[in-house]
């Protein structure tokens, strides 16, 4: 079966298929809510236990994709001395669920700062309006939804 698009791949640092391999994952751990709660409980706890961590060693996109093993390793010593029984849990899956939760936030500062540059070279240059977004013309007419956003600079 072919590998579904990475809808993300196109940010600089992010290896094809990464953000599907941490999609699916998360299709591995979450839906343990409906069959056992009490190894989704687990999960979840060494997921949130692991965020905190995944801020300092990886504060970029090429960070995240090299902390793979290391944080499994961090995993496994959270949830030891967290006392959290983690053997009948895969913890590479619970790591790259955490790690899409960080590929989120980071995807969310990178877009963050891209507005924040377009604001500043469109003061910069003078002008009254900026484009936030606009269309992909390669999709303009194929893609379900298209978006097109100004902010007008005070």
């Amino acid at each position: 079966m072919p590998e579904s698009k990475d809808t993300v791949q196109l940010i600089s640092g992010l290896p094809p298929g990464f953000a599907n391999q941490l999609r699916a994952a998360e299709d591995r751990v979450f839906p343990l809510a409906m069959v056992d709660a009490d190894r989704y409980q687990r999960a979840v706890t060494v997921i949130g236990l692991l965020a905190p961590v995944l801020l300092v060693r990886a504060p970029t996109l090429v960070d995240l994709v090299e902390c793979g093993p290391a944080c499994v390793a961090e995993a496994r010593g959270i949830a030891s001395r967290s006392a959290i029984p983690v053997g009948d849990l895969d913890l590479t899956d619970i790591v790259d669920a955490a790690r899409a939760q960080r590929l989120r936030a980071l995807m969310v500062a990178n877009t963050e700062s891209e507005v924040q540059v377009r604001i500043e070279q469109a003061r910069a240059a003078g002008l009254d309006w900026v484009v936030i977004a606009e269309p992909d013309p390669q999709t303009l007419g194929i893609a379900p939804e298209q978006r097109w956003v100004e902010q007008h600079l005070p």
